[in-house]
This record gives structure tokens, C-alpha cells and sequence, in this order.
């Protein structure tokens, strides 16, 4: 995760194909992070209804 105005990276996941979702892993990271009060955007990848099928 990156903060635009100040151009920070704020927080990072690995995860590798096959093994684990992309979503999953943003999911936990997004969790990990426990943001309030802020704007999160995200790739089209992650509008998915129920991201765990």
C-alpha cells in the first residue's frame, strides 16, 4: 500500500500465485493495517462480490 501525498509505502503482503489469492492477501493486509477514516484504492481485481470462491 502506497500514501499518495506523502509517497510512502505503508504496508506490503507476499503472496505466491498458484498457492494464495491476490484478494486474500489484501484482505489480510487491508485487516493487518486497521485503517480508519481513510480512502483505499484498489484495482478492479478486488470489486469481486465474494472474493473467497
Amino acid at each position: 500500500m502506497f500514501q499518495l501525498e506523502q509517497g510512502l509505502v505503508v504496508g506490503q503482503a507476499v503472496f505466491e500465485n498458484q498457492h494464495q489469492s491476490e484478494i486474500k492477501a489484501v484482505y489480510e493486509l487491508l485487516e493487518h493495517l486497521q485503517l480508519s477514516g481513510v480512502t483505499v484504492s484498489l484495482d478492479a481485481l478486488h470489486t469481486q462480490k465474494n472474493p473467497w470462491n
